[in-house]
């Protein structure tokens, strides 16, 4: 995360934004990884 606040002014505005709501990222990352999960199932 260092890096990318150091890299540009721009990229680091987004890291910040993106701190200020992990929930969106959680639930975005969650919601992913549960479709991914489901297909698998359905493959079995």
């Amino acid at each position: 995360m260092a890096i990318c606040r150091t890299s540009s002014s721009v990229t680091g505005t987004r890291w910040e934004q993106q701190d200020a709501q992990p929930s969106l990222q959680l639930i975005f990352f969650l919601l992913l990884r549960f479709v991914l999960l489901s297909e698998k199932q359905s493959d079995w």
